[in-house]
């Protein structure tokens, strides 16, 4: 089975350390996955959380939306 990348707009919040504090952006991101894989939530924040070098719980999805 191939692969599939799609771009997402993405809002989401990151709070470094666990600090009570956050920031908020958004942006668009590009997410591969298998074909035929569903696409949840988690798997945004993890990319999102790899690309600033944050743990994973340091990111809050807020929404998101696949950009056609």
């Amino acid at each position: 089975m191939g692969r599939h990348c799609a771009q997402y707009y993405a809002e989401f919040v990151l709070r470094e350390g666990g600090s009570r504090e956050a920031d908020e952006y958004s942006g668009i991101v590009e997410l591969c996955r298998p074909a035929g894989a569903d696409v949840e939530p988690e798997h945004i924040e993890a990319l999102l959380a790899h690309n600033f070098e944050l743990d994973a719980d340091c990111v809050q999805l807020l929404r998101w939306a696949r950009v056609h």
